[in-house]
């Protein structure tokens, strides 16, 4: 909590989740997202092992695939700007740009190793508040 002249101004809040079992092979990836303030949604695969814990130590090529209701921001040649890239910590994302028309968002995300991941996005929302 930050203060400034005694009025509360700020507020921020961490959660951590550790484990000092190492990771067991990869049995799936995983989608998720979150809408950014420019109305953009950044969609990120994880490796996970059965327990559903995070694979640190995979870095194999994934995929992703827009199926409907947007476009990939790809061959930017960045980190979040490219459709097929290497996991890092087990983790690769992609900026994924809505269609105005409001319909919902189908990604994809695959390798070599998993057939793929699906993901709907509601995308009802066009731009968050900021």
């Amino acid at each position: 909590v930050g203060y400034k002249d005694g009025v509360r101004i700020a507020e921020d809040d961490l959660s951590v989740n550790y484990s000092f079992e190492r990771s067991g092979a990869p049995a799936r990836l995983e989608l998720s997202y979150r809408q950014q303030v420019d109305g953009n949604y950044l969609v990120t695969a994880t490796a996970m092992d059965k327990k559903g814990r995070r694979c640190l130590e995979y870095e194999e090529r994934v995929y992703f695939q827009c199926m409907a209701g947007g476009d990939l921001e790809e061959h930017l040649g960045t980190p979040n700007g490219s459709s097929s890239i290497k996991m890092a910590n087990g983790l690769a994302s992609i900026v994924v740009k809505p269609h105005q028309d409001g319909q919902p968002i189908t990604m994809t995300v695959l390798n070599q190793n998993f057939k793929g991941s699906f993901l709907l996005i509601d995308n009802k929302v066009s731009r968050m508040e900021e």
